[in-house]
């Protein structure tokens, strides 16, 4: 596996720099930059926890022998390639692309442990270095290999021949590689390239993708950064530069789309921010972000799919929804717990049944159950002498409803507000409720509708929320979706271990505790004793 100081050649025939030899003997002084190779083999294959010469990187052992092959064996066979080769002269030479093969086993290894390089390139990844190896010895430019190259396995090989004639222009390709793969980090490598041609078209990608980014670095003008972006007269990018200018700009930053398109002017957002202080509004802004909130969710489940820029990240609507709702609603009833009602609710007087609707989503993690039940009391008498519930959800467009049923079930509301709806409406909300959760881009969803079950004590609701995950799994397995096969099976597995006249053990199916029992000897201290706790 590991060659030795004397070792018989290993000829491949698709690498040019290869020659056919019976032995290689090498000299006493560049003995020791292949003892570097060997030992970067040697920790390379620990790399998996076990040496013995085979790389484990992936389940396929076909896979695994292969990139074995290529980093001992073919290394070895490069290593022999590199001191026979009369086009490599001189010692130092010699050395330099020894180092550099003892630096693309590094990098390799670094790289798959790390996580930041897929180990299933190998094949691409040697043969690449093999042909920028023959460029550099031609002293020609390695950027028609780099240009074909991910961009992950060219930033690891241009990183390795940084003295290449090609370098700068390699630099450029893999940035071009590096914009269309992460657009909203653009600004993190721009400024040496400020003046290529396409600088001001990726601040444009950057505007649309990453907001915050040019609305930050537009505050230093001077520099290279803070000129391109100044110099571009995009419009969406102008508006940003105008918002930095604004005194409490970020406040103005969740509006950016509308300010774009012409629905909001500064001076009618202005009217609630004020001078952000003595004449703020905050009753009127956490409407107004409210009612932006809905129109722009409307617009992401339209036909067309649009998602309005600023919509999310930092200082967007949903991060600013969330800040204001906890700042001005449910910060202050909580801290006011122990005043009487009438006292304590005041501060949300002012809010319809919508703005109670998203003040109570997005204080999720931070409401008490008194100022969620209160608070949830007030939304249904905003709703007026015969409230709809089914109505809220269809004035909001369905935004966050699952969050929404999670917390109602939760805090022992979702019979209240189910029962406020038509039984069939009732019946499509937890029908949807229990849908597409192989379609979200995380399992959030899903882990809402398991804690949801957990609350709910309405047997019939049980069996319905049980009869859709299971319609929903075989649906899955009639369409052999093997994501949406696993969610559902879960759900269903982890539902039936809940019910009293079944008898699903978690431990068994799982190799997991009960999710909604647990002996009281789990939750005993090392006494013996039970803990209680007074919970507002």
């Amino acid at each position: 596996m590991f060659r030795n100081l004397l070792l018989p050649f290993l000829f491949l025939p698709s690498l040019q720099v290869f020659a056919a030899a019976d032995t290689v003997i090498i000299p006493i002084n560049r003995q020791l930059f292949h003892e570097r190779i060997n030992e970067e083999q040697k920790l390379l294959d620990r790399a998996d926890g076990k040496q013995d010469g085979l790389l484990r990187i992936s389940g396929n052992a076909e896979i695994n022998k292969t990139v074995t092959e290529i980093m001992f064996k073919k290394i070895d066979a490069l290593e022999d390639s590199i001191e026979l080769n009369k086009k490599i002269p001189g010692n130092n030479e010699k050395v330099r692309y020894l180092t550099y093969t003892a630096s693309l086993l590094k990098a390799y290894r670094t790289g798959w442990k790390q996580r930041k390089y897929n180990p299933l390139f190998a094949p691409l990844l040697f043969n690449s270095f093999v042909k920028i190896m023959n460029a550099n010895i031609d002293s020609s430019s390695m950027m028609p290999v780099i240009n074909e190259l991910p961009y992950e396995t060219g930033k690891l090989l241009v990183d390795i021949f940084r003295h290449n004639v090609g370098v700068t222009e390699s630099n450029k390709i893999l940035f071009l590689k590096f914009c269309s793969l992460y657009p909203e980090r653009i600004l993190q490598g721009i400024a040496p390239y400020a003046d290529e041609p396409f600088a001001d078209s990726l601040i444009v990608i950057c505007s649309q993708r990453n907001p915050t980014a040019i609305y930050s670095a537009s505050q230093a003008p001077n520099s290279v950064t803070g000129k391109l972006i100044h110099r571009n007269n995009n419009p969406l990018v102008t508006t940003i530069i105008n918002i930095s200018k604004t005194p409490n700009s970020l406040l103005y930053f969740p509006f950016l789309d509308d300010l774009l398109k012409g629905n909001q002017t500064f001076e009618s957002i202005q009217k609630y921010i004020g001078d952000g202080e003595t004449t703020y509004d905050s009753v009127g802004y956490f409407k107004l972000l409210v009612q932006t909130e809905i129109s722009y969710f409307k617009r992401m489940v339209s036909a067309q799919k649009d998602t309005p820029v600023a919509m999310f990240g930092a200082n967007g609507l949903r991060e600013m929804l969330h800040n204001k709702a906890l700042q001005h609603f449910i910060k202050p009833i909580n801290e006011m717990h122990e005043k009487p009602e009438g006292i304590r609710m005041r501060p949300i007087e002012p809010l319809s049944s919508t703005d109670l609707y998203y003040m109570l989503i997005m204080g999720e993690t931070e409401i008490y159950t008194s100022s969620y039940k209160y608070s949830f009391n007030r939304l249904i008498q905003r709703l007026g002498k015969s409230p709809k519930t089914d109505l809220l959800l269809l004035n909001v467009y369905f935004d966050y409803f699952k969050k929404f049923i999670k917390l109602a079930a939760n805090f022992n509301k979702l019979d209240e507000f189910l029962n406020l709806m038509p039984p069939g409406r009732s019946q499509m909300l937890m029908r949807a409720f229990v849908g597409n959760l192989d379609k979200a881009g995380d399992l959030e969803d899903a882990v809402d509708v398991a804690d949801s079950y957990s609350s709910i004590t309405d047997k019939k609701l049980l069996q319905t929320i049980l009869d859709y995950v299971i319609e929903n799994e075989n649906a899955a397995i009639q369409n052999d979706n093997a994501r949406s096969k696993i969610i559902y099976g879960l759900l269903k597995t982890i539902f039936l271990s809940a019910a009293t006249d079944t008898k699903v053990d978690l431990t068994l199916e799982l190799g997991i505790p009960s999710i909604y029992q647990m002996d009281n000897t789990q939750l005993a201290d090392e006494n013996g004793r039970i803990g209680v706790h007074d919970l507002d």
